[in-house]
Protein backbone atom coordinates (compact mmCIF):
# COMPACT_ATOMS: atom_id res chain seq x y z
CA UNK A 1 0.00 0.00 0.00
CA UNK A 2 1.41 3.72 -0.69
CA UNK A 3 1.09 6.24 1.34
CA UNK A 4 3.09 9.25 2.49
CA UNK A 5 5.28 8.14 5.91
CA UNK A 6 6.45 10.30 8.60
CA UNK A 7 9.51 9.75 10.63
CA UNK A 8 11.68 12.63 12.87
CA UNK A 9 10.09 15.26 11.10
CA UNK A 10 10.85 14.32 7.76
CA UNK A 11 8.12 13.11 5.28
CA UNK A 12 8.40 10.19 3.10
CA UNK A 13 6.81 8.74 -0.21
CA UNK A 14 6.78 4.80 1.37
CA UNK A 15 5.02 1.56 0.69
CA UNK A 16 3.76 -0.62 3.58
CA UNK A 17 3.19 -4.36 3.26
CA UNK A 18 0.17 -5.62 5.22
CA UNK A 19 -0.03 -9.10 7.07
CA UNK A 20 -3.04 -9.81 8.83
CA UNK A 21 -4.10 -6.23 9.93
CA UNK A 22 -0.73 -5.50 10.45
CA UNK A 23 2.23 -3.77 8.97
CA UNK A 24 5.11 -6.14 8.43
CA UNK A 25 7.49 -3.93 6.80
CA UNK A 26 7.93 -0.06 5.34
CA UNK A 27 10.17 1.35 2.09
CA UNK A 28 10.98 5.00 1.59
CA UNK A 29 11.28 6.01 -1.88
CA UNK A 30 14.75 6.24 -3.03
CA UNK A 31 14.51 8.13 -6.30
CA UNK A 32 12.53 11.16 -6.26
CA UNK A 33 11.81 12.67 -9.76
CA UNK A 34 12.19 16.04 -9.77
CA UNK A 35 11.20 17.19 -13.47
CA UNK A 36 8.15 17.58 -15.76
CA UNK A 37 4.84 16.81 -14.08
CA UNK A 38 7.15 15.51 -10.90
CA UNK A 39 8.26 17.49 -8.12
CA UNK A 40 8.53 15.03 -4.91
CA UNK A 41 11.79 16.36 -3.74
CA UNK A 42 9.64 19.54 -2.39
CA UNK A 43 7.73 16.99 -0.46
CA UNK A 44 9.73 13.85 0.34
CA UNK A 45 13.32 13.36 1.63
CA UNK A 46 14.59 10.47 -0.05
CA UNK A 47 14.81 6.88 1.78
CA UNK A 48 18.28 5.02 1.97
CA UNK A 49 17.79 1.35 2.68
CA UNK A 50 16.46 -1.69 1.14
CA UNK A 51 12.60 -2.80 2.83
CA UNK A 52 12.93 -6.72 2.93
CA UNK A 53 10.41 -9.24 4.07
CA UNK A 54 9.97 -12.57 3.18
CA UNK A 55 6.26 -14.16 3.18
CA UNK A 56 5.75 -17.95 2.37
CA UNK A 57 9.92 -18.43 2.64
CA UNK A 58 10.28 -15.89 -0.32
CA UNK A 59 12.00 -12.88 0.40
CA UNK A 60 10.57 -9.84 -1.16
CA UNK A 61 12.01 -6.30 -1.43
CA UNK A 62 9.19 -3.41 -2.48
CA UNK A 63 10.41 -0.51 -4.92
CA UNK A 64 8.50 2.41 -5.74
CA UNK A 65 8.46 3.85 -9.49
CA UNK A 66 11.87 5.63 -10.46
CA UNK A 67 13.57 3.47 -8.23
CA UNK A 68 13.67 0.93 -10.39
CA UNK A 69 14.87 2.98 -13.23
CA UNK A 70 18.29 3.07 -11.51
CA UNK A 71 20.37 0.04 -10.80
CA UNK A 72 21.42 0.49 -7.56
CA UNK A 73 18.01 0.18 -5.54
CA UNK A 74 17.55 -3.50 -7.37
CA UNK A 75 21.17 -4.23 -6.13
CA UNK A 76 20.77 -3.31 -2.89
CA UNK A 77 17.93 -5.14 -3.08
CA UNK A 78 19.39 -8.35 -3.86
CA UNK A 79 22.62 -8.16 -1.87
CA UNK A 80 19.95 -7.69 1.00
CA UNK A 81 18.98 -11.39 0.22
CA UNK A 82 15.88 -10.30 -2.21
CA UNK A 83 14.73 -13.30 -4.27
CA UNK A 84 11.21 -11.17 -5.58
CA UNK A 85 11.37 -6.96 -6.27
CA UNK A 86 7.58 -5.81 -6.10
CA UNK A 87 7.76 -2.36 -7.90
CA UNK A 88 4.78 -0.22 -7.26
CA UNK A 89 4.20 2.40 -10.34
CA UNK A 90 1.89 5.41 -10.90
CA UNK A 91 3.94 7.60 -13.51
CA UNK A 92 1.69 9.55 -16.54
CA UNK A 93 1.61 7.66 -19.52
CA UNK A 94 3.45 8.85 -22.61
CA UNK A 95 4.21 7.39 -26.11
CA UNK A 96 6.36 4.37 -25.76
CA UNK A 97 6.11 4.46 -22.00
CA UNK A 98 5.52 0.34 -21.87
CA UNK A 99 8.34 -1.02 -23.95
CA UNK A 100 10.67 1.74 -22.30
CA UNK A 101 9.39 0.12 -18.86
CA UNK A 102 9.61 -3.59 -20.36
CA UNK A 103 13.61 -2.51 -21.32
CA UNK A 104 14.34 -0.63 -17.40
CA UNK A 105 12.96 -4.61 -15.91
CA UNK A 106 15.08 -6.71 -18.22
CA UNK A 107 18.00 -4.52 -17.71
CA UNK A 108 17.32 -5.37 -13.90
CA UNK A 109 16.44 -8.64 -14.06
CA UNK A 110 19.97 -9.23 -15.75
CA UNK A 111 21.99 -7.04 -13.71
CA UNK A 112 20.20 -9.32 -10.16
CA UNK A 113 18.33 -12.35 -11.86
CA UNK A 114 15.66 -10.84 -9.57
CA UNK A 115 12.36 -11.96 -10.36
CA UNK A 116 10.27 -8.49 -11.11
CA UNK A 117 5.93 -8.04 -9.77
CA UNK A 118 5.20 -4.46 -11.39
CA UNK A 119 1.84 -3.01 -10.91
CA UNK A 120 0.80 0.33 -12.35
CA UNK A 121 -2.09 1.98 -11.60
CA UNK A 122 -5.45 1.69 -13.93
CA UNK A 123 -7.33 3.93 -16.03
CA UNK A 124 -6.38 6.47 -18.42
CA UNK A 125 -2.83 6.72 -17.40
CA UNK A 126 -1.94 3.27 -16.16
Amino acid sequence: MGHPHEVDDKRYNAASVLRDGKIIATYHKHELPNYSVFDERRYFTPGNSPCIFEMQGVKFALNICADIWEEHTAQRAYEAGAQVLLVLNASPYHIDKQSLRHKIIRDRIGETGLAVIYANMVGGQG
